[in-house]
């Protein structure tokens, strides 16, 4: 159930699926999520390996008046991040093995060759990922 949702779930929904008190679908929730940070699988990716890179926390949102809107494009955005997921596919096609998320400042080479490095074995084939896959 936790793992279902798109965006994940929130403590009320738990509570309500369960019928369980809200307080303690919060610490569940909060065990849950604290014990798939402590995981730490170490396997190297092989085989058909994709990457990829979305950058978030980049909006401004425009002003309603003319003379007070700034031109977007050019603003500097210490904020905005790059979260790279590395996923290893299924033997079968369809779906991944294994998968692996990096939260970088931005999307350069130095970073990616060394993600790359540490975390891909050696022949293994990298291609960028498509939505379609997803």
């Amino acid at each position: 159930m936790f793992a279902n949702a798109a965006k994940g779930i929130s403590a009320l929904q738990l509570s309500r699926d369960l019928d369980i008190q809200y307080k303690t679908a919060w610490v569940l929730l909060h065990k849950i999520r604290e014990s798939l940070m402590d995981y730490d699988n170490s396997q190297p990716f092989q085989g058909v390996v994709e990457m990829d890179g979305v950058y978030v926390n980049g909006y401004i949102r425009p002003r309603n008046r003319l003379e007070k809107r700034i031109d977007r494009k050019k603003v500097y955005k210490p904020n905005k991040r790059v979260v790279i997921s590395l996923r290893q596919r299924s033997e079968f096609g369809i779906g991944a093995n294994h998968t692996r998320t990096f939260i970088l400042r931005s999307e350069n080479p130095i970073e990616l060759s060394r993600i790359a490095y540490r975390f891909i074995v050696r022949g293994s084939e990298v291609i960028p990922m498509r939505i379609s896959d997803i």
